[in-house]
């Protein structure tokens, strides 16, 4: 709908009259609720008008008819003006009737907490449209537009509102105007679209256009004045010439022309001549006049043959309109009056001491002769120049000495004939009361800054003077040629990236050189280092090949390194920690971490975890003033290497035996403890021999094994009866890393009473065929080792009585005992000597019968075997 109509809607209710109805009218946003009481049906009564008695009950007297008391139709037109454009939503609220019941379309919904309404029915939604305007702009009757021969023209209409627009127009051409300007009976009437409001529609005739209507898609539109416009087609240009000599009063002769014009059209005008000289090359000019009466002067300052021809005419509406150049043609003979006048007559700017040139045109005919005036605090000083004969002249004055405002003075000019004119020319000359000057301005009291690397800082300059000046700097420390800058301001600052010393050589402003303060030309830029991180060199620490390498240190030893750093603390150093193994060829990364530091120094622990190779390279490093991410690597990075060596070890190579010892007695080759070691030797191995039955332990150390595997023998004194364990407790290798075990692998030593031997009879000598008996102590059986005439026995399984019979005569010895508590063999030495039994021989065995005499003798040979002295009877 369209703004101005109505809103035509039409509620319908349904109940128990009078009725009354609630309904919101929402105007773009806006709400506003309105309330309709007392509806009811045309000529219907009903006792409810009269209300309800004080107990609450209608009273009905009799006879009176009950159909009022039927529910009713009733149709409530709701039509509102739509006088503003926009969104209009009419919503029903809620309707009650006669009795008092209500019925609220409105439900409070508890999720949303708003109010929502239960049937879409109760809603109506419009929109309304604003109408289109349309009127002419810049036209009127009273005001016409122009619309030349032979163009096209767009009529300057301006629409408000939706676009796309349709137009009604009517058009009268001009040959069929009425009286007054009114449309004829049989004007032309036009619709025509126009997409948006900058579109135009375009003409060819001229005549008289009114609007009659505009509308949109929406709506019709009003037509606001003015809605008629007049176009008119213009006169072509036209011209009406006249001229007169100009006379000089001194010579009589001509010295100009003064031309009167007179020109039809529509201004501005465009006027086109040729000018000639003395038959020479023609000079184009134009003059532009703003109206219909003009009035030119041609004065040549050159005497000469002058020839003006007008062959173009140009007004608002039409361009390039030729004339006859022999109609419009004006020819004169000229000798200029004697005249000068400044080339350039604007204010010059000066320095002191300098001199200035003015260029004069001179005009006349030659020689001829200047006088000028030098003008400066009231004083005047004159000067004459004669013969000239050249048209452009150059004034040079003296040096001005003072600063201040001068004035050069043209006061008059004579010709060849002494025609003299007076003239009126002056040129103003400002001269600087001081020199300019550049300076270099303090920071915090000196002329000194430091930068970071790769910075630029601005170098506060100073300058008296006017802008721009031009200053040649040098940094005298590099080398680098003369740099010359042009400053706009008089507080600036020179932008430097180098560090150096600045030296200014020269300077000059807009107009004058200047001069440099000696104890301010100079400006020293110094270099902020970059943060540095270092290691210093100690006996630890060494530097070799552009890296740091630190002492080898053990498998799991605490080790650390401090870092100096120079720069503004706080510091942050990136860095990365990379392993090699022992069996790798490249170094792997593991970690990269970022290390901060308040002070000058830090430490940075030094892994040590695992046997390897470790690498430390430090790479990124910021400050509290070179903190730019970007610019944090560090140009080499430090880096440091470390050696960890595997920490020695020890293995039993039976660790499940139980190795057996007698006391007192050396250990069998069984009874060896094999150990091998892991590292790099000369070892030095510390163990720890428990006593099981006493409880106490007894160390050991061996300091020199120069090999990975050692036969461990436990010396004797550390043995005593009973079981024992005998385990590593630390280990040294030739690196000096140690490995100390507290609950390491043992093996168990069972140390035994030695067994004993004991003959059962003490002699030592044995005939041949006794018994030779040994009671034997210990754990049976027995192994008892012994030497026959010789011959080492070994006698095994042995109960505890040892007996050997002596079956031929020869030594008998106990060379050691052996019991089945440990692997120990006593070594003995028991001698027992088998005697052959003696017997005796008598004259060799023969019978031998031999008289004697009595009291002789007789010889009896006895043979006795055995082991002397015998005794026999």
């Amino acid at each position: 709908m369209c703004k101005g109509d109505m809103s035509d809607l039409l509620i319908e209710l349904k109940g128990l009259a009078p009725l009354h109805v609630t309904y919101s009218r929402i105007l773009n946003g806006k709400p506003t609720t309105l309330t309709v009481e007392r509806l009811h049906p045309e000529n219907y009564e009903s006792p409810l008008f009269g209300g309800f008695s004080g107990d609450g009950s209608l009273t009905e007297h009799g006879g009176r008819s009950l159909e009022w008391a039927k529910s009713q139709n009733i149709g409530m037109p709701l039509n509102e003006p739509l006088d503003q454009p926009g969104s209009y939503i009419f919503e029903i609220e809620k309707v009650g009737d006669g009795c008092g019941n209500v019925v609220d379309y409105k439900a409070y919904h508890d999720e949303q907490d708003s109010w929502s309404f239960k049937s879409t029915d109760l809603a109506h939604a419009i929109t309304v449209h604003k109408r289109p305007l349309a009127k002419f702009m810049g036209c009127n009757t009273q005001s016409p537009m122009d619309l030349p021969k032979g163009r096209t023209a767009a009529l300057p209409i301006s629409v408000d509102g939706e676009p796309p627009y349709t137009i009604r127009y009517a058009f009268t051409p001009t040959n069929k105007l009425g009286d007054g300007t009114e449309h004829a009976v049989d004007s032309i009437e036009t619709d025509d679209n126009l997409k948006s409001a900058v579109s135009m529609i375009q003409i060819e005739n001229p005549g008289l256009y009114s609007i009659r209507s505009v509308s949109n898609v929406h709506c019709s539109g009003d037509v606001l004045e003015p809605s008629t416009c007049l176009v008119i087609t213009p006169p072509n240009p036209s011209l009406t010439m006249e001229h007169d000599q100009i006379l000089d009063k001194c010579s009589g002769s001509s010295i100009g022309l003064t031309i009167d014009l007179t020109l039809v059209g529509s201004p501005p005008f465009s006027l086109s001549y040729r000018r000639t000289k003395d038959g020479g090359t023609p000079t184009v000019e134009t003059l532009h006049i703003d109206q219909s009466r003009y009035q030119t002067r041609f004065t040549p300052a050159d005497a000469g043959h002058y020839i003006y021809e007008f062959f173009s005419l140009d007004d608002k509406n039409y361009l390039r309109q030729q004339l006859e150049p022999s109609s419009y043609r004006v020819e004169q003979t000229v000798k200029p009056l004697a005249g000068a006048e400044f080339v350039e007559s604007s204010a010059k700017k000066a320095c002191i001491d300098q001199t200035v040139d003015f260029e004069v045109k001179m005009q006349g005919t030659p020689p001829l002769t200047l006088n000028y005036d030098l003008i400066y605090g009231g004083k005047r000083s004159r000067f004459t120049v004669p013969n000239i004969t050249q048209s452009i002249y150059t004034i040079t004055t003296p040096p001005l000495m003072n600063g201040g405002e001068y004035a050069v003075t043209l006061t008059s000019v004579q010709d060849e004939s002494g025609c003299k004119s007076y003239l009126e020319k002056e040129a103003k000359i400002l001269v600087r009361f001081q020199r300019p000057k550049a300076q270099f301005a303090q920071l915090d009291g000196k002329y000194r800054l430091d930068i970071l690397e790769g910075k630029s800082v601005d170098i506060p300059m100073r300058f008296t003077g006017e802008a721009p000046w031009v200053v040649i700097i040098k940094n005298i420390d590099s080398g680098e040629p003369l740099k010359e800058l042009v400053m706009k301001d008089a507080n600036t600052g020179l932008t430097v990236s180098k560090p150096g010393t600045y030296q200014i050589q020269s300077v000059r402003d807009s107009a004058c050189p200047g001069t440099v303060t000696e104890s301010q030309k100079k400006f020293t830029v110094g270099l902020i280092k970059r943060p540095e991180i270092r290691l210093p060199v100690s006996s630890s620490l060494a530097l070799k090949d552009d890296k740091y390498v630190r002492n080898d240190i053990c498998e799991g030893d605490e080790d650390a390194v401090e870092l100096a750093f120079t720069g503004k603390p706080p510091f942050v150093v990136d860095w990365e920690r990379s392993f090699k193994g022992s069996t790798e060829t490249r170094y792997v990364s593991e970690k990269t971490d970022a290390l901060t530091a308040g002070l000058g120094f830090a430490s940075v622990r030094l892994e040590s975890s695992r046997p390897g190779q470790y690498r430390y390279r430090f790479f990124r490093m910021s400050d509290s003033l070179y903190d730019d991410p970007k610019d944090r690597n560090i140009q080499k990075p430090l880096v440091l290497e470390q050696n960890v060596h595997a920490r020695p070890d020890t293995a039993f190579a039976n660790p499940n035996k139980v190795y057996k010892y007698c006391l007192d007695s050396a250990a069998g080759e069984e009874s060896i403890i094999p150990i091998q070691l892991s590292g790099i030797p000369p070892f030095a191995l510390t163990l720890n021999v428990k006593h099981y039955s006493t409880g106490k332990s007894d160390t050991i150390h061996l300091p020199n094994i120069d090999s990975n595997y050692h036969d461990f023998k436990i010396p004797p004194h550390a043995l005593t009866l009973g079981d024992h364990a005998v385990s590593v407790v630390k280990i040294k290798d030739s690196r000096g890393c140690v490995r100390k075990t507290v609950e390491g692998s043992h093996v168990m030593v069972a140390v035994a009473d030695m067994p004993t031997i004991s003959p059962s009879d003490q002699r030592i000598d044995y005939c041949v065929g006794e018994r030779i008996a040994f009671t034997l102590s210990g754990v049976p059986p027995f192994a008892v080792e012994y030497n026959w005439n010789a011959v080492v026995m070994k006698a095994a399984n042995q109960p505890p009585q040892f007996v050997r019979v002596a079956e031929r005569p020869g030594n008998f010895t106990i060379l050691g005992l052996q019991d089945s508590a440990s692997d120990c063999k006593v070594n003995l030495k028991i001698d027992k000597i088998i005697h052959e039994v003696p017997s005796v021989r008598i004259s060799e065995g023969s019978a031998v019968v031999k008289g004697i005499p009595e009291g002789d003798q007789a010889e009896i040979l006895f043979t006795f075997f055995g082991t002397p002295p015998f005794t026999f009877t």
